[in-house]
């Protein structure tokens, strides 16, 4: 017993050993950011954006917070600039694309970076010499309804801007600007450029005479489009700070929302989120020990087998449930009340009540009282030929 409680002691530490272990793997990759997507603000490598937005939560009288819902659930009842950082592609429905022109005209701001881009790039369309003109639909097809969705395509189609790719942006390294309130130059790292928006959208930087930064006004509020990414990242903000530009992109509002669904981190209405929402991980943790202790207690006894074992010797085992009552009965009944026992009972549980039975049993029992001194089987059978009169005479 004592070797056996010193193996589920060892095995219990093993256990939370290795428990601990997992938790600590995690909470150091957590702890990187690594596990997150870049220009993440859950980063903080040099990849991430964690450094600005702490930045910015520091600062008194802004309000930072990270956007975890998807887009078009997106409230905001103050004017508030929505930073959507290091997207790859825009994937939108109509829905979320009508909810966020909502939003700009209110008065919100919306700055969308992209990724750094290299020329060979799905977001930059190839233009072509020789194009065909689109086949219209027979005007016997009916079109299916389905829903809507935008990509950045055709997102520039809507709000009239062209990706382009040059190489040579990326050599250049920096860009320019002509406004004084904003700093001169930056280091620029990607290839794309916004062409075909010198009418609807306003040059901010531009880099070999190309626009990479570009504003637009839409109704109250306006949007922000940049080619690349790089000096919002962790690194930019360690080496190459450019705080008049960040004062310009975050606009004149005091509210601030970095965008996290479009880089895969967005909220998870489900048991887990109302465990953490909740802090119900104490009251988890303490059905779990019970529901162990539970287990434990039915698989093995607390009380040693030994102590529970019984040391009389009036245990009868190997027999069958005969002999079972003919011990019984010679335990509780004297031998020269059994007959009586035996009646007595029998009346009890006749099987019909009518006046022949009342009339056989009122026999037996003065054949009981007669005769005390003969054999009790001599007057059982004496008591058996009375009450069975009709049944001896019928097979006679």
């Amino acid at each position: 017993m004592k070797k056996r409680a010193i193996q589920v002691v060892l095995f219990v530490l093993l256990l939370i050993v290795f428990v601990w272990g997992v938790v600590e793997l995690f909470e150091i990759r957590f702890a990187r950011g690594d596990v997150y997507p870049p220009y993440s603000t859950l980063r903080v490598d040099p990849l991430g954006s964690m450094v600005l937005f702490d930045s910015l939560a520091a600062l008194p009288g802004l309000e930072v917070s990270r956007n975890e819902r998807p887009l078009d659930r997106f409230v905001s009842e103050r004017r508030t600039t929505l930073l959507y950082l290091g997207t790859r592609n825009l994937f939108w429905s109509e829905k979320t694309i009508d909810a966020l022109e909502k939003f700009i005209t209110a008065g919100g701001r919306l700055v969308i970076t992209f990724y750094p881009q290299e020329t060979e790039t799905s977001l930059v369309e190839k233009e072509t010499k020789d194009q065909s003109p689109t086949p219209s639909p027979s005007p016997q097809a009916t079109p299916t309804p389905t829903e809507k969705f935008f990509d950045t395509r055709r997102v520039g189609e809507r709000w009239n801007f062209k990706l382009r790719a040059n190489a040579k942006l990326i050599d250049s390294a920096a860009i320019t600007s002509d406004s004084e309130a904003i700093d001169a130059q930056l280091s620029w790292h990607s290839a794309l450029y916004f062409g075909d928006s010198e009418t609807a959208w306003k040059t901010i930087y531009a880099a070999l005479g190309f626009p990479v930064v570009v504003e637009r006004r839409m109704g109250e509020g306006s949007i922000v489009l940049a080619a690349d990414s790089y000096f919002l990242s962790n690194e930019a903000m360690r080496r190459d700070r450019h705080p008049a530009f960040l004062t310009w992109v975050m606009g004149p509002h005091r509210r601030i929302v970095f965008d996290e669904t479009h880089l895969g981190v967005r909220e998870d209405p489900g048991i887990g989120s109302l465990i953490r929402r909740y802090r119900l991980g104490g009251l988890i943790a303490g059905l779990f020990i019970l529901a162990l202790l539970a287990i434990w207690k039915n698989a093995t006894p607390l009380i040693p087998l030994d102590s529970i074992r019984p040391t009389t010797d009036e245990v009868v085992s190997g027999k069958d449930s005969f002999t079972g009552l003919v011990n019984l009965l010679r335990r509780n009944i004297a031998p020269r009340d059994l007959l009586r026992v035996c009646v007595e009972e029998w009346a009890k549980f006749l099987p019909h009540k009518g006046e022949v039975w009342q009339g056989k049993a009122a026999r037996a029992f003065g054949l009981l009282e007669s005769g005390a001194d003969r054999d009790p089987i001599q007057k059982y059978q004496e008591i058996n030929l009375e009450v069975n009169e009709t049944k001896w005479k019928r097979r006679n």
